[in-house]
């Protein structure tokens, strides 16, 4: 059986529940990331800032304001307020076709894993399975 461990990226970009924003949007387009897993100092997972959530409490681009003053919007609003909580994790021993079901049938974008003490280990994107289709199909052509 594969596991999640084998599939879950574990080069995360993370935010405290402290930050901002701004800084959720400058990691998001730095590293054309989606998702942002929010930890504690002890690195425990406490919530997931999702692109979706983002734009939903982001200043919209029509609206008649400078840069500036988004920025400085977005700078006052602190991640701990928008966040979802409530998140499903993975353990990295969960079967990655029970990982793939669940993230099809619920439309999760990702799939945070974390270790029995919470701890944030990986995430597990839709990507990381379009980069296993590609290995996949071109072993097939092969």
């Amino acid at each position: 059986m594969i596991n999640v461990q084998e599939l879950m990226s574990t080069q995360l970009y993370t935010l405290y529940p402290h930050q901002t924003l701004h800084d959720a949007h400058d990691l998001m387009t730095e590293h054309k990331i989606r998702h942002i897993p929010i930890v504690d100092e002890d690195n425990l997972f406490i919530g997931l800032l999702t692109q979706r959530d983002l734009l939903a409490v982001s200043v919209s681009t029509f609206a008649d304001i400078s840069n500036s003053e988004r920025d400085e919007l977005e700078t006052g609003i602190p991640l701990s307020e928008v966040i979802t909580y409530d998140v499903i994790v993975a353990q990295e021993t969960t079967s990655l076709l029970d990982a793939a079901r669940f993230m099809l049938e619920t439309k999760h974008g990702c799939l945070p894993v974390v270790n029995a003490k919470g701890e944030l280990k990986g995430i597990l994107t839709e990507a990381d399975f379009v980069n296993l289709a590609i290995v996949l199909l071109e072993k097939m052509q092969a």
